[in-house]
This record gives C-alpha cells, structure tokens and sequence, in this order.
C-alpha cells in the first residue's frame, strides 16, 4: 500500500471513530433513564452517609432535614438529560440510602430493578411529603422557611450570627466500603511529563458529607501509549483525605 493510501486510510479511521463516539453520547442523553439512574447513585451515596452520620450523633430519623434531599441537584449536569429527572432519581436514592445507613447495614452499590419516575417530592422537614406541582411549590416553599426559622429558634435560642458550625475534634469520620468518589484534579496530570512518585492534590465533589476535602496523592504507575494498540494510563494512589475544620 502506497504512503498516500496509507493515510487515506488512518484518516478514514478517525473521522469513524469520532462518528462512533457521536453516536454513543448521543444515545445516552436521549435515554430517558440516565438522568434517573446517575440521580439514584449520587442520591444513595449521600444519603447513605447522611443517615450513618445522623444514627452516630443520635439524631431522629428523618432525611427530609437534609439540605441536599430537599434540592437534589447536586453534581448535576446538562449531560444527564432533564433536571427533573436526576433529581427525581436523587431523592429514591437518598431515600434508599439514608434508611440504610441509619440502619448500619452493608452499602449497596448496584441499581434497584424497575427503577422508576415517581415525581420530586417536597418535605416540611416533619417526615410529611407531597408530590410537588407548580401550584403547590410556592406555598409549601413558604411553610417549610417558616418552621425551619421557627425550630431553630426553639432549640438554640441564639441569633443567626451564633449558629455557625463548630469544629468538632470527637467526629467519626466514616467512609463505607463502596463509597463512590467524584474528584476534581488540581494538578494536570498526563502520561507524557509525569512520572512514578509525583504528587497530586484533588478536590472531593461527591459524596456531600465530603464535599470540599482534599485527597493528597501520587502517581504510583505511568504507562505510556504504543503505537498500535497499547492504551496511556495513570495509576493513582491516595496518601491521605484532609476535611475541613468547619465540618467535622
């Protein structure tokens, strides 16, 4: 085969590949159940964490308390599909994973069979939830800042300028087994310029109990691409997680 051909052909690989890639990530953002399922395993992974650490500290069950049940969009991203949906899928997940941290019982990491749309619910932080409509959504917003101010108010009897979180040095730290970790790199890291040893710092995104640790790390493998078939990869290693002061 000439030179020409040869490149004729490389080229035609290529745009291929890149037709094939399309029409993968075009598949999965018309899938109307990728939105629910990635909703679920964000959702089950913080409410898991959320009712260990309620259970811990000897508070009620009660996971419509939780900041992130009530929104559950966090980590969300156009990518998934409908916003709506994820976060549908967030609070079964939340749900689901609260009662079974709360329990102590084994993390779950696979998807539930017949996961469905239920529609968002909306708390008013006493267990009691309603399907949310748009005619509803104002008034029940309403209750809920009203009895939130109102037990605050009950239980700690300070001004808002007293509330602040304080660090407390007697926090369990727990991190189930299973536990899926979403990170944000602060260091580029590539096959090409680093090597075995170099040390890396990364930014925890999910679960939300870990929300804004810092993990420190190092590269403890470095494979280089080949020429025909052999893939680059990066092996990383993690030293040690440090959370911050104002949420433990």
């Amino acid at each position: 085969m000439t030179l020409n051909g040869k490149l004729a052909l490389s080229l035609l690989c290529v745009i291929l590949g890149i037709l094939a890639f399309g029409s993968v990530i075009s598949a999965q953002q018309k899938d109307p159940t990728f939105a629910l399922q990635r909703g679920y395993r964000t959702g089950y992974s913080d409410g898991y964490m959320a009712g260990y650490r309620d259970t811990i500290d000897s508070v009620a069950r009660d996971y419509t308390r939780h900041d992130e049940y009530v929104k559950a969009d966090r980590t969300y991203a156009k990518d998934y599909g409908a916003l709506e949906d994820f976060r549908d899928g967030y609070q079964q997940g939340f749900e689901s994973g609260y009662d079974t941290g709360f329990d102590r019982r084994s993390f779950e990491s696979s998807m539930p069979a017949g996961l469905k749309k239920r529609g968002v619910m909306v708390g008013d932080r006493k267990g009691e939830l309603i399907a949310q409509t748009p005619t509803q959504t104002p008034t029940q917003t309403t209750q809920t800042t009203d009895t939130y101010t109102s037990t605050t108010d009950t239980n700690t009897n300070t001004s808002p300028t007293e509330t602040a979180p304080i660090a407390n040095t007697n926090a369990v730290i727990l991190i189930p087994k299973d536990t899926e970790l979403i990170l944000e790199l602060q260091n580029e890291l590539s096959t090409e310029h680093n090597r075995e040893g170099d040390k890396f710092t990364a930014k925890i995104v999910s679960p939300s109990e870990l929300n804004g640790a810092t993990i420190e790390g190092r590269v403890s493998k470095v494979t280089k691409p080949g020429r025909i078939k052999r893939r680059g990869e990066l092996s990383l290693s993690f030293d040690r997680i440090l959370l911050s002061d104002n949420r433990w």
